[in-house]
């Protein structure tokens, strides 16, 4: 977790560090702070993997736009997987009591009104710099 204390984990019980195996799977988003990317954007999750040989990693994060709108990208294809809690894919049953508790946080936050006006988006991107010799990173001078 990049920041288990964020309203999005309230009542996951996660900490700095907190794992679930196999959440991840072989798609997976990742932020690159390019000139698309929009601001402010908080990375809330930040997990290192191994993809066919490559280090890389995949971010969870929320943004918040003018009009007020929020937006939470899980970062993961598997997160919906692992909402059914059937153990698919060798994904452990507190990664669904995770991963459904957020989706519940999510659900309530955007319920309530734009999100974006009550819970905006710190902006946490620089924070999170591609590593030397991070074979994603393109020629141009993303950060």
């Amino acid at each position: 977790m990049a920041d288990p204390g964020h309203w999005l984990f309230e009542g996951t019980g996660v900490g700095r560090g907190t794992s679930f195996a196999n959440l991840v799977g072989t798609e997976y988003d990742r932020v690159d702070g390019g000139g698309t990317t929009p601001r402010p954007l908080e990375i809330v999750a930040h997990s290192p993997l191994v993809c066919r040989g490559v280090r890389s990693f995949a971010d969870s994060a929320y943004y918040t736009v003018g009009s007020g709108a929020g937006v939470f990208s899980t970062g993961t294809m598997r997160w919906v997987e692992s909402l059914v809690g059937d153990g698919a894919h060798g994904i452990p049953p507190e990664a669904a009591r995770f991963t459904s508790r957020v989706t519940e946080n999510v659900l309530r936050a955007f319920a309530e009104e734009a999100a974006g006006r009550r819970r905006p988006a710190s902006d946490t991107v620089e924070a999170y710099r591609p590593y030397a010799g991070d074979p994603i990173r393109d020629h141009r001078d993303l950060w």
